[in-house]
């Protein structure tokens, strides 16, 4: 009985070395397959060599590699889980299937990735790089839904992990800035200006963040910085003309006339907006000139800007489907339409919005005016509405063929 055991165990010692061989051939043959483009072919040997033998990780990596080369990522999941669970500690296994997870959006499986290298390697540079990476990219997406706290929880917690990239803390600064937290944008802006001192947009968004302490001086140093180091940007030499203004008035501390309505006019969109400005104060122009925003000192607010119609709608009814099947509107009491604008008005909370859109250039630019204000102010601006929407007006920019208007 001894004798047949150990033969069995000497053959079966036998066919794991011969499978191995027959493994490391066949692995050769996939590296090779890759390495000319021949995604498929390359799947096929890494998963003959996976059977041949099971127990080596790095094989079940190169297969995902060829999977995610061909765009099927649920399959590289599933093998970089193979491989993770043949080796917890593997961490281009965990770094791929993190990087994997991210595109996906899943942010808390790359998360839980990138931490469990760094539980074993705190140093790790490529764990840190792609988790504060990862940070940021979620951190950017609240931004731009305008959830700033959330925005700055992400890009501090990144920062933790990268604290020299000057990209952390200009996003940072700028969820700062839209919070109107002025003095924390502006360190962070300093900050980034510490790390990449040549950046012109620096320059610009801290002087933004000064305008808004109303530090005149050393705003408009900044815009006279970012403007001398980009001249072509119109929107740096804008600003400047905008703090001078804005100084001017402050030290002569001159009012606007009651009932004075002023007219904007977007150089990049061409749009025009009449606005009454003894209530609204234009604030100043965002990094892509798309528009403005005009604060009221009781919190009312409204916003003008346009785009490009970057979803290709060509006419107003499935517009208006798609807009009233989204989350943003809690309660709509008005809506109208045109060929080609629409109108809708409401509550959201405690607020009452009135939102008009006004397609214009064969319908390949939108021009949208956002109004808000608080239910308790209805009074005071409700009969505004009418006004500030028909002094809402599309034009035609620099940004703007004229040939797509015609």
């Amino acid at each position: 009985m001894a004798f047949v055991m150990a033969f069995t165990i000497s053959a079966n010692a036998t066919n794991d070395e011969t499978n191995r061989a027959l493994a490391a051939k066949t692995i050769e043959n996939g590296v090779s397959f890759y390495n000319k483009g021949q995604y498929d072919q390359a799947i096929t040997a890494f998963t003959k060599a996976t059977k041949l033998d099971p127990d080596d990780a790095v094989t079940y990596v190169d297969l995902a590699t060829s999977y995610m080369a061909t765009g099927q990522q649920s399959h590289a999941l599933a093998s970089l889980d193979q491989a993770i669970a043949l080796d917890p500690e593997y961490s281009k296994a965990r770094i791929m299937r993190a990087n994997i997870h991210v595109s996906m959006g899943k942010y808390t499986h790359a998360f839980a990735d990138y931490e469990s290298i760094l539980s074993y390697d705190p140093t790790h540079k490529i764990a840190n790089d792609y988790l504060a990476l990862a940070l940021s990219y979620r951190g950017n997406t609240a931004l731009e839904y305008g959830q700033y706290d959330n925005a700055i929880a992400d890009f501090t917690r990144a920062i933790t992990h990268n604290n020299q990239s000057d990209t952390l803390y200009k996003k940072r600064g700028q969820a700062y800035l839209r919070k109107e937290d002025f003095s924390q944008a502006r360190d962070d802006f300093h900050q980034a200006l510490m790390l990449n001192p040549d950046d012109p947009l620096l320059y610009y968004m801290r002087g933004n963040a000064y305008l808004g302490l109303q530090q005149y001086d050393a705003a408009i140093a900044d815009y006279k910085t970012a403007s001398g180091r980009s001249p072509e940007n119109k929107t740096f030499a804008e600003a400047i003309g905008f703090a001078e203004d804005k100084q001017k008035a402050n030290n002569t501390q001159t009012t606007v006339a009651a009932n004075e309505w002023k007219t904007y006019q977007n150089s990049r969109f061409g749009f025009s907006m009449s606005y009454p400005a003894h209530l609204f104060i234009m604030q100043p122009p965002p990094e892509n000139d798309d528009g403005r925003r005009f604060n009221a000192r009781d919190d009312a607010y409204f916003i003008a800007y346009s785009r490009f119609n970057t979803d290709f709608w060509t006419s107003i009814k499935p517009f208006q489907a798609d807009k009233l099947k989204s989350d943003d509107y809690e309660k709509v009491t008005y809506k109208k339409a045109g060929k080609d604008w629409l109108v809708l008005s409401g509550y959201r909370g405690s607020d009452v919005f009135y939102e008009k859109y006004i397609f214009s250039c064969k319908f390949n630019v939108i021009n949208v005016l956002y109004i808000v204000y608080d239910k308790s102010l209805n009074s005071k601006y409700s009969p505004l509405i009418s006004r500030l929407s028909k002094g809402f007006k599309p034009g035609v920019g620099d940004d703007i063929d004229p040939d797509d208007c015609s």
